[in-house]
């Protein structure tokens, strides 16, 4: 602090008429510590294994750390694995296959994360909608991706209507009983979510839930903080 002082008196002395704006507070140093030394993230990744595997790895490394927290409700990574497993093993019996477009139509949530893992674990691609979009902006989505199924939670008293089949996650979860790994062979290099040009916050939620579930970041679970709004959850 006493030298950012220092560098603020030096700038006044040097050029009184300047915007205080504009002068430089931090040091060479600091400078190179914050914007250069701080960004140096770069780390060894398994870039040969698809996000569902980096996820079975964690499961089978800390069966029972807690993996994802949403209020009194949570999961550890054994639990959730197997929940996606008897989804994913359900969405295999209805015919979905690697490629396939899977359009869902969830809250921000424990479930959400369920199917998300679940689809990846059958090789198609996760495409998220926000159920947040006019009904019309939904269609247009679901016909432009090509989607074969369309996902929502047994609650649903708003869902879009759609020419395509509708699946409800809620009783699959609870009525499924395979929970091993489907074992399928997938390459990394395959498709996994669909995103569009705009990410709404349902798309960034998506990003930011894999990047602490799946791959198992760090020693905390992953936490959904409720809020008053109607998308529900925030990270």
């Amino acid at each position: 602090m006493t030298q950012h002082l220092q560098a603020l008196l030096c700038g006044v002395l040097a050029d009184a008429g300047q915007p205080v704006g504009r002068i430089e507070l931090l040091s060479a140093v600091e400078r190179g510590h914050l914007l250069d030394e701080l960004n140096r993230t770069e780390a060894d990744y398994p870039s040969d294994l698809c996000v569902h595997e980096l996820f079975e790895a964690k499961v089978r490394e800390a069966p029972d750390r807690v993996a994802v927290v949403h209020g009194a409700e949570e999961l550890s990574y054994s639990e959730l694995n197997e929940r996606a497993n008897r989804l994913a093993h359900h969405l295999i019996g209805l015919g979905v296959e690697p490629g396939d477009h899977i359009a869902t139509l969830l809250d921000r949530s424990v479930t959400l994360v369920v199917a998300q893992l679940a689809i990846l674990k059958t090789g198609a691609v996760y495409v998220p909608i926000d159920r947040a979009l006019p009904s019309a902006r939904q269609e247009w989505l679901m016909a432009d991706c090509a989607a074969r199924l369309v996902r929502g939670e047994s609650n649903d008293v708003d869902l879009v209507e759609v020419t395509i089949p509708v699946v409800l996650i809620e009783p699959l979860a609870a009525d499924a009983e395979l929970s091993i790994d489907p074992g399928l062979t997938l390459s990394a290099g395959d498709l996994a979510p669909k995103f569009y040009p705009i990410l709404s916050s349902l798309q960034r939620f998506w990003v930011a839930a894999f990047a602490a579930v799946a791959a198992g970041c760090g020693a905390e679970p992953f936490r959904l903080r409720s809020t008053a709004s109607r998308r529900g959850l925030m990270v």
